[in-house]
């Protein structure tokens, strides 16, 4: 979600232990949808990546067979135009099912406890093969700075479950329900050093005609006092 520093920086003070009210939507038990690399953000990257690339099509003098050089040259405007088909890919998807929430049954997820709740999706009906869940713990690290800063991923733990069953109609779309098993022995959410962090990421998925349904959510995992390794049977890859 966008964050408003001046909210969070208000909200950190009063609540110095409890970093799950930190933002207001966890705190609400509605997280809304993660921001994705598209938007307004997406389009200016295009727009300036075409405007240095696409005169090359007229300042090379192409002729084939192509060298390296000439290969080379192509691919800026090639990935300028695939820029621009992501772009409206993206645009078209968000007009498409707008920002999804994710309901929680209760807020912090406590490791060692049943992470349960619902998806709110624009869509009118369950697609064929249902809603691809995967819950992971991921471990992300900034490196470098200025133009050598590079952000990688690490999955320290998943799991996946597909929902085809119990999809019941709302007011704007669907509720998906969802229940996962969160181990105790997890890491939590820790975002205390900003270039090495830990989230917890709900990533849903689901083919349906013309643009497929994709959304992430971040959500509020930490070890709190009434944690406990006391879970029984697992689920992984679960159906509904």
């Amino acid at each position: 979600m966008p964050v408003n520093w001046g909210e969070q920086a208000r909200l950190r003070a009063q609540h110095p232990d409890e970093p799950w009210l930190w933002r207001r939507d966890w705190a609400e038990r509605a997280v809304r949808e993660s921001p994705e690399f598209g938007g307004w953000c997406l389009w200016a990257f295009t727009v300036i990546w075409n405007l240095f690339s696409f005169p090359l099509w007229f300042v090379v003098r192409w002729q084939w067979p192509m060298e390296a050089p000439m290969i080379m040259a192509a691919a800026f405007p090639l990935a300028g135009a695939g820029l621009f088909l992501l772009a409206i890919y993206q645009t078209l998807r968000r007009v498409k099912y707008g920002t999804s929430l994710c309901r929680l049954e209760r807020s912090p997820i406590a490791l060692g406890s049943t992470l349960r709740g619902e998806l709110e999706v624009r869509l009118h009906e369950t697609p064929p093969a249902g809603f691809a869940l995967r819950l992971a713990c991921v471990r992300r690290t900034v490196t470098g700075a200025g133009k050598n800063r590079s952000t990688h991923e690490r999955i320290l733990w998943q799991d996946e479950q597909t929902v085809t069953h119990g999809v019941m109609p709302s007011p704007h779309g669907v509720r998906v329900p969802f229940r996962f098993d969160v181990p105790f022995d997890c890491e939590p959410c820790d975002s205390t050093n900003p270039n090495d962090t830990v989230l917890w990421r709900l990533h849903a998925t689901a083919e349906v005609p013309g643009i497929d349904y994709e959304s992430a959510f971040e959500l509020p995992v930490f070890r709190t006092e009434d944690a406990g390794d006391d879970l029984s049977t697992p689920l992984t890859a679960a159906s509904w």
